[in-house]
């Protein structure tokens, strides 16, 4: 039977030891790869000494059992340090930590050459299983108070986490206390009731540690076995992507997603992410990153069906270059390339809504203008100043708040014509502010190659009053009769639109 045990122990420790190395891209999986082999070299060596036939054989399973024996527990320290996110240790104070092993580990490996550890071992046996029966020498002694010690640091280490705030470290405390409890107890039971051949339950208890961390990396995700956030491509990738459960708990993230979120580098998993209430539902969000404004589109939740308990990731990509980049082509698609004014089809669309918007709460008034002789100006000047004189009037007109109050609609009607809606307006207001412009350009002069332009501008203007079923097209083609009127009656004037037989409004230029 006990001989059966040992090899119980030694299949779990072996099992462990394929299980970690099976998840070896997963967090923290370098402390649980060394924490099997240490197991399965301990409880291997037992299982020689168990069947061993004298004392040559006897003591060579103890040395195999010593080559690892002395490193559990620091280790399992570690790996529980390093589990729960505590500071990690520096070079010095690791050292320290496994300077007791080392000298534990020398100190019976040169036995008999010294008697440092052992004073002497001698080989008894049964006739069931055997055992190697030691006496122990002083440094012995040393080793086992460090070894309670060590286990005196584990359990702190684990009731701080169990009457912790976090819910997931302090799930998965309980199983890892219960399974760090046997091979206490089983320590203490060989050496408290030790007798010359006796089964020492310390190897079956650490396979029972064994299959507690098992256990806790399986279902309780102690290792957070995430192989999507750990892979090359995703740790490298700009993207970032953060791994979370249910419960809007941290698990894990890419150093991208460190970047863009430092609140992240504080979390440990488990945590409770607040910050992901921001943007959880968003399609896109805006976020600082070195001081400059970057714009992120998330993608919907994705399940991570690695982890047992549920868990959720998202990726956060980077499309600033792509939002300006639309940015810039719906300007170009919405403004004047040369006057930086709405094009004619940006001007319909906007238009067309605000008179949707207002019809039954407000007169809308719409108004043409157009630049006098432009075509003469082209052919004396040139084209390039035909342009300066476009920017030039539009330049005045986003100047002029009697114009351009909030809720007017302007832009570029075609060629040197421009064209406006107003819907917080009356016509004779409109016709006021426009004529009181009119005025304005005609006193301008532009400097041009040595030249002085005298400007002038011609305006039409139509309405449709409260609750009229007017359109946009009929109100620009009123708008476009009175500014013909108002061509043909001499230019540089404001004409209102009555009907073709009754055209008046005329301001006369001085």
């Amino acid at each position: 039977m006990p001989i059966i045990l040992s090899y119980f122990a030694t299949f779990m420790a072996l099992a462990m030891m394929f299980y970690s190395v099976k998840y070896r891209n997963a967090e923290k999986s370098y402390f649980f790869i060394l924490l099997s082999f240490q197991a399965f070299l301990y409880t291997f060596g037992y299982l020689l000494e168990l069947q061993s036939e004298n004392l040559f054989e006897a003591l060579y399973s103890v040395r195999i059992q010593y080559m690892t024996f002395p490193f559990i527990l620091p280790s399992c320290y570690l790996f529980l340090r390093d589990t729960f996110g505590k500071k990690k240790l520096s070079m010095i104070q690791a050292g320290a930590l496994f300077l007791v092993p080392m000298v534990t580990l020398i100190a019976m490996q040169s036995y008999p050459h010294t008697h440092v550890f052992y004073t002497e071992v001698a080989y008894i046996s049964n006739r069931i299983f055997a055992n190697a029966l030691i006496s122990p020498g002083p440094w012995y002694h040393v080793h086992s108070i460090y070894s309670y010690l060590i286990i005196v640091c584990i359990f702190g280490l684990l009731f701080e986490v169990y009457f912790g705030e976090n819910q997931l470290k302090r799930k998965q405390s309980i199983p890892l206390m219960i399974g760090f409890s046997a091979p206490v107890a089983a320590s203490m039971a060989y050496l408290l009731f030790k007798q010359e051949v006796f089964y020492d339950f310390t190897p079956i208890a650490t396979a029972f540690s064994t299959a507690t961390l098992i256990y806790c990396a399986n279902y309780q995700d102690l290792l957070q076995v995430v192989p999507l956030a750990k892979n090359q491509l995703i740790s490298s990738m700009e993207d970032a992507f953060i791994v979370f459960d249910r419960e809007f708990c941290f698990i894990d993230a890419n150093a991208s997603a460190k970047i863009i979120l430092p609140q992240l580098a504080e979390l440990v998993p488990g945590d409770e992410m607040s910050m992901i209430w921001d943007f959880y539902e968003q399609e896109q969000v805006t976020l600082t990153v070195k001081d400059q404004e970057r714009i992120f589109e998330i993608t919907p939740p994705q399940q991570v069906e690695q982890l047992r308990n549920g868990a959720v990731y998202v990726v956060l990509h980077d499309v600033t270059e792509k939002e300006e980049l639309l940015k810039e082509l719906h300007e170009q698609a919405m403004y004047d390339y040369l006057t930086d004014v709405y094009n004619r089809r940006a001007f319909f669309k906007k238009a067309e809504e605000r008179i949707i918007a207002t019809q039954n709460q407000n007169d809308r008034v719409v108004m043409l203008l157009d630049i006098d002789n432009f075509k003469e100006i082209n052919d004396r000047y040139g084209h390039p100043c035909g342009d300066t004189i476009l920017k030039r009037l539009c330049e005045e007109i986003r100047n002029n708040r009697q114009i351009l109050i909030p809720d007017t609609v302007f832009g570029r009607y075609g060629g040197e014509e421009f064209a406006f809606l107003f819907t917080s307006l009356s016509h004779e207001q409109a016709i006021a502010f426009a004529d009181s412009f009119r005025k304005r350009i005609s006193e301008m002069q532009i400097s041009w190659q040595n030249h002085l332009i005298h400007l002038t501008i011609s305006v039409g203007v139509s309405y449709a009053e409260t609750g009229e079923q007017q359109t946009l097209e009929e109100l620009l083609l009123q708008s476009d009769i009175a500014l013909y009127q108002a061509k043909q009656a001499g230019k540089n004037k404001v004409c209102l639109y009555n009907n073709i037989q009754n055209i008046h409004g005329f301001s006369d230029a001085k």
